[in-house]
């Protein structure tokens, strides 16, 4: 953050998301975000925001919130952690009477994952999961500590007055593209409705869940919009041209070192920047 302060200028998200607003043409403007709503964004990173004056976006899984339910993903990562990969896959694969392998014929996690992301829709999902935890004699529910997992109404409370805003990343964790429409409108609706009770603001922010084209429908940006989001964003790689009012791309946040983020970072700016040569500039 001290870096990014020194070479760049920190906005709000919807500065930056707003085609008529003064920071979307200005070169160097930057927009903090964090996906999913975990704890840890109220104990380490709230009082780094604070101390330097970062505005940042938190966007909420709102079944997740003050720690009522453990989101589908952390259910699985656990199984794979407690049980391994291949077991967990071996045992998928019996009860559901699919396959899920790599082209050399090994158990696949990546074609697993995939398949309950994108194809699977959530009441299925948790069905499938369910019985999973009954096969492998494990339960992540019974296991995980949850308290402090993900961040609570208090603390958002507390970060909103302290100038954090939050957006919506869904009720469930769905990716659209396993959703029905009326089921896309559902999720955006209602986990727009949660995230303005507990922060007591209005909610324009949207994040697609796991965010690549994949993950969504052609139809869910119209959904999107329908639902009330103003702003919206995805994983990408560079930086957003001026003017862009479709969803934003991010520029994901490794852990690697000062030195390497700084060069990524540059590497980045300098390729979009050749880019806007041949059209509008880039804007961070």
């Amino acid at each position: 953050m001290v870096y990014l302060k020194r070479y760049y200028r920190f906005h709000g998200l919807q500065e930056v998301g707003n085609p008529d607003g003064g920071s979307q043409s200005e070169k160097g403007a930057i927009a903090v975000t964090f996906d999913d709503g975990f704890g840890d964004n109220y104990r380490f990173a709230f009082p780094i925001l604070k101390t330097y004056g970062i505005p940042a976006t938190v966007f909420l899984v709102t079944d997740a919130l003050d720690n009522r339910t453990l989101l589908w993903m952390h259910r699985l990562a656990y199984l794979v952690n407690a049980c391994g990969g291949q077991a967990v896959v071996e045992a998928v694969e019996a009860l559901s009477g699919e396959r899920f392998r790599s082209s050399d014929g090994q158990p696949s996690m990546r074609a697993l994952r995939e398949r309950l992301t994108c194809r699977t829709p959530p009441k299925d999902r948790d069905e499938l999961l369910n019985s999973l935890c009954e096969e492998l004699k494990t339960w992540p529910e019974q296991s995980v500590e949850r308290e402090g997992l993900y961040l609570t109404s208090a603390e958002i409370k507390e970060m909103t007055q302290g100038g954090i805003a939050f957006g919506s990343h869904g009720v469930t964790h769905t990716a659209l593209a396993a959703l029905s429409g009326r089921a896309q409108m559902d999720e955006l609706r209602r986990s727009k409705r949660v995230v303005e009770e507990v922060a007591g603001n209005e909610c324009p922010y949207f994040a697609y869940p796991f965010g690549e084209p994949r993950h969504y429908r052609p139809e869910s940006q119209a959904l999107v919009h329908q639902a009330g989001y103003e702003c919206v964003v995805k994983v990408g790689g560079g930086w957003n041209p001026a003017g862009k009012a479709a969803a934003l791309d991010r520029i994901k946040v490794e852990e690697e070192p000062l030195p390497a983020f700084a060069s990524r970072i540059e590497g980045i700016s300098l390729r979009s920047g050749l880019r806007g040569l041949r059209g509008s500039p880039p804007v961070q």
